[in-house]
């Protein structure tokens, strides 16, 4: 916890470093607020099938999603968006130059009466009982 959820057009024109991008949004995050470093999970999905705007082949879009405990005030939220944005923005910056580009993020809150997770050892998780 936290999620960081990247979709984005499969029509890009730049190739992307994700390790990189990723290492600098998770830093942030961990940087912003109450979050570790350790506990932060990213991944990126491309999507073949989207439509932007009124449908140019040559738009592109970026949108991330950030997942949350909730609790946190909108203050720190807002601040999160904003930071996470000018990454993106870095990023893809020959997307933003070259094409018709919208790039998003959208931070909400995740329930942890409802949230679910184990760790195993290796991953830093105690012994699972009967182990």
């Amino acid at each position: 916890m936290p999620h960081l959820i990247l979709e984005y057009s499969n029509n890009l024109p730049e190739p992307v470093d994700f390790p990189s991008l990723f290492g600098q949004l998770n830093a942030a995050l961990a940087e912003m607020g109450p979050f570790r470093l350790a506990d932060v999970k990213a991944r990126a999905i491309a999507h073949d099938q989207y439509l932007v705007g009124a449908g140019s082949p040559d738009a592109v879009f970026v949108h991330l999603t950030v997942a949350i405990f909730g609790g946190r005030d909108t203050a720190l939220q807002k601040r999160i968006s904003a930071r996470l944005l000018a990454i993106l923005r870095e990023g893809f910056a020959r997307s933003w130059a070259e094409r018709p580009c919208d790039l998003t993020v959208d931070v909400h809150e995740m329930r942890r009466e409802t949230y679910g997770k184990e760790m195993n050892e290796r991953a830093g998780g105690p012994p699972h009982p009967g182990a």
